[in-house]
């Protein structure tokens, strides 16, 4: 479009054909994605091509949420402890989305460090998505992909001798990664969708994986958090016979309910009951819920009668016992009732 602009403006004799080279040579210079350095597959992220560079051209100053990209390239190339203390600093001024774009441009490196480090920011920035937006936040692909990079090509693996010691290296990252594991363990769980797998030819080592993280985090935590039904909910195998249907591990749901009884408070029994209709008072038990941890009322009333950890928090245990025994009396109907302690699940 740019250039018949310019073919019309030199037909209609208001540039001349040197005035209009000069301009489109200008445009196609600036619209080039340029390389980070000459041979290199890596992209010039100051690269006027790239639409989160534009206004970078016509201000006067860097705007708040920009920041310099020799101050970048400098932690870039330091030390992955200085650039990780920087990467928060970034990430408390709204600097985050600017990095994703800067490291995605990267998908080349030289050396074994080069990609470590890679990985490792790549990694830090999933552990904050995760704390701040939830799980789904997080591209596990991009991840998965540069964990793999020096295999990408069988023919020329960079850094490892041949694919089973890159393998053995990825295993390896991955039986020592630290509590709370999530990332780790979502990461996992979405390599076992096909077309984005790690380099892990028996893919019998990933539910184990998954599994032990569960049994690790309850035998170091004694409360029911976010982080461990995440790490439940990452526990999938492959379903025998479909690679695309995955099912959660077996063992993964008797962990679950052992942990889940065993540190549920009396504040926890909220989440069995919830709202029917929104603006009204109106009750009901949440029976799947039930039936998935006790198998039926009756394993949840003697749950009640035995665990004592449920009792602590006695203000709760009692609204629920009371609550239950009024839905009961009622044929488990809808039951109008007023919560002081307890808060149940509500319509939003």
């Amino acid at each position: 479009i740019f250039d018949l602009y310019l073919e019309q403006k030199t037909i209609n004799l208001e540039l001349t054909y040197e005035e209009s080279g000069f301009l489109k040579s200008i445009m196609s210079d600036l619209l080039y994605e340029k390389e980070f350095q000459i041979g290199s597959k890596n992209k010039d992220f100051k690269s006027f091509v790239n639409a989160s560079n534009y206004h970078k051209y016509f201000t006067i100053q860097l705007l708040e949420k920009d920041f310099s990209v020799s101050e970048f390239e400098q932690y870039l190339k330091g030390d992955i402890t200085e650039f990780k203390i920087k990467l928060r600093e970034w990430i408390t001024t709204n600097k985050l989305p600017e990095i994703i774009d800067r490291l995605g441009l990267i998908v080349d490196f030289d050396y074994k460090d080069e990609w470590e480090k890679q990985y490792e920011i790549l990694f830090e920035i999933a552990k904050h998505q995760i704390n701040t937006s939830g799980q789904f936040s997080v591209n596990y692909p991009q991840l998965i992909q540069v964990l793999n990079y020096p295999v990408k090509r069988v023919n020329n693996i960079k850094f490892f001798n041949n694919i089973k010691e890159h393998e053995n290296y990825i295993l390896d990252l991955f039986k020592n990664a630290k509590s709370p594991y999530v990332l780790e363990s979502s990461i996992l769980a979405s390599s076992l969708v096909p077309g984005v797998e790690l380099n892990i030819n028996d893919q019998n080592e990933i539910p184990k994986l998954l599994i032990n993280y569960l049994k690790t985090y309850c035998s170091e935590h004694n409360e029911i958090t976010q982080e461990f039904r995440l790490l439940h909910r990452n526990c999938l195998e492959r379903r025998e016979g479909d690679p695309y249907d995955l099912k959660i591990i077996p063992q993964a749901e008797i962990v679950f309910k052992d942990y889940f009884k065993k540190n549920l408070s009396g504040s926890g029994l909220g989440s069995f009951i919830r709202q029917t209709t929104p603006d009204i008072e109106s009750f009901i038990l949440d029976t799947e819920w039930i039936m998935n941890i006790f198998n039926d009322i009756q394993g949840l009333k003697v749950f009640l009668e035995e665990s004592e950890s449920v009792k602590i928090e006695s203000n709760h245990y009692f609204e629920f016992v009371k609550f239950l025994q009024e839905i009961q009396s009622r044929d488990f109907k809808p039951t109008n009732f007023e919560f002081k302690y307890l808060h149940p699940s509500r319509w939003i």
